[in-house]
């Protein structure tokens, strides 16, 4: 079996963050010719390809720092070998930045996948003599960047800030079987247990019918015979056999660095926006436009001229519950305003009551002055002060009860 993993954190960089190559100049942009974004173009949408290949503000800059270096990770009292290929950057819009460690195994067993990785993505709980060559090789060089353009962590041994929202890396990876093992094996348990990384023939035991038949049903892709994908909240999962080279690296270059980080950049960032809306770190308005560029510019209804990136799409994002981030976010804006609308139409009540008390005071006046030369009040109740004064007091009761009861009918309804 072969396997090819990706695991991916992000963090929110400073206001006046340098460019990652600035910090260290063993980190590559990555840019694409004339010719390779007009090949892409014509499998994705313009405005899809213009966001992955952008520059940081308009668009997400890529950075690659080739490592190429076999490294020993000790998993649950084992010792395994694994290879990390290279650390890419992803330097995306509204100040996140992206980060995937391209990992590969190679064994006849896949639970040495499952048991490696379990044990890597845990950034919160690494033993540093269990998985130290792993740390050199993949994280520090991306503690640096964050400690430069992000931060300072709490000490050089603490990664968990290279996660800002969870303790745990996502994962994208690719487990790969030879005909034989393909034809001999429950294909779709061992994508099940390879997705949650469990331990495999484990999960006929401890998960119940119920959760596998709806995990698979709702997230499961299958389309051809030789492969078939499971999307997760923290991983994403595809298993297949005889993999031409061609296929893999497609899966590489297009569902992994274009579609998977691009939607993780859409979790991480409305996840994001949720926190300040709820705590109120910003203002609203500022939030709400904020957002409402962010669904212009960075969030794609459809990226593709083709069924395929069209279906793995679909599935990421059901995966990664994007879609209830997003409505949350959009039932708290819409609270908001119909809070923001209440309170200045109680400012309004409140001034047009004073500005009715203002007329009626001078309307008070004027009907007192009227009656008094109808009725001269010095003839008929023998002072024309204690007249104006009790047709005032009258009047304004009058018009107090009128208010009162227009008031309460209001709140009624």
């Amino acid at each position: 079996m072969r396997y090819t993993g990706f695991l991916c954190g992000g963090f929110t960089l400073a206001g006046n963050a340098p460019a990652p190559s600035d910090v260290d100049g063993a980190w590559r942009r990555i840019e694409k010719n004339k010719g390779e974004i007009e090949e892409f173009e014509s499998f994705y949408y313009p405005d899809f390809v213009a966001f992955n290949y952008g520059d940081g503000r308009r668009g997400m800059a890529r950075y690659s720092l080739d490592v190429g270096r076999d490294v020993r990770v000790c998993a649950f009292g084992r010792e395994y070998g694994v290879t990390v290929r290279s650390v890419s950057l992803f330097v995306a819009p509204y100040r996140l930045m992206l980060f995937a460690v391209h990992v590969e195994q190679s064994s006849g067993d896949a639970n040495d996948f499952t048991a490696v990785m379990s044990v890597l993505r845990n950034v919160g709980e690494y033993d540093p003599v269990a998985v130290g060559g792993f740390i050199d090789a993949a994280l520090a060089p991306v503690a640096r960047l964050y400690d430069a353009m992000a931060g300072q962590r709490a000490g050089a041994a603490d990664y968990r800030p290279l996660v800002e929202n969870g303790n745990k890396l996502k994962i994208f990876q690719i487990v790969e079987l030879d005909d034989p093992e393909w034809q001999a094996a429950d294909t779709d348990r061992l994508l099940f247990e390879t997705a949650m990384l469990m331990r495999v023939g484990s999960s006929a035991g401890s998960s119940s019918p119920e959760y596998f038949g709806r995990i698979m049903g709702n997230n499961r892709i299958s389309i051809y015979n030789n492969w078939k994908a499971l999307a997760l909240f923290d991983t994403f999962t595809m298993l297949g056999h005889d993999v031409p080279d061609s296929l893999r690296q497609n899966w590489i270059d297009n569902y992994f660095n274009m579609i998977y980080v691009s939607l993780l950049f859409n979790k991480l960032y409305l996840f994001r926006l949720n926190i300040l809306f709820r705590k109120r770190l910003r203002k609203i308005d500022r939030l709400e436009r904020e957002f409402d560029e962010f669904e212009r510019t960075c969030r794609f209804a459809k990226i593709s001229y083709n069924f395929m990136p069209l279906e793995i799409c679909d599935g990421i994002n059901r995966g990664l519950d994007i879609d209830s981030e997003e409505e949350r976010l959009y039932q708290m804006i819409e609270r908001e305003n119909d809070r923001a609308e209440k309170r200045s139409d109680q400012h309004m009540n409140s001034l047009l009551f004073f500005l009715t008390c203002l007329a009626s005071l001078s309307a008070v006046w004027d009907a007192s002055c009227l009656l008094n030369e109808m009725y001269p009040f010095d003839s008929y109740v023998g002072s024309s002060l204690f007249g104006f004064r009790m047709v005032a007091y009258l009047l304004i009761l009058l018009i107090a009860t009128a208010i009162l009861i227009s008031r309460m009918l209001g709140r009624k309804r």
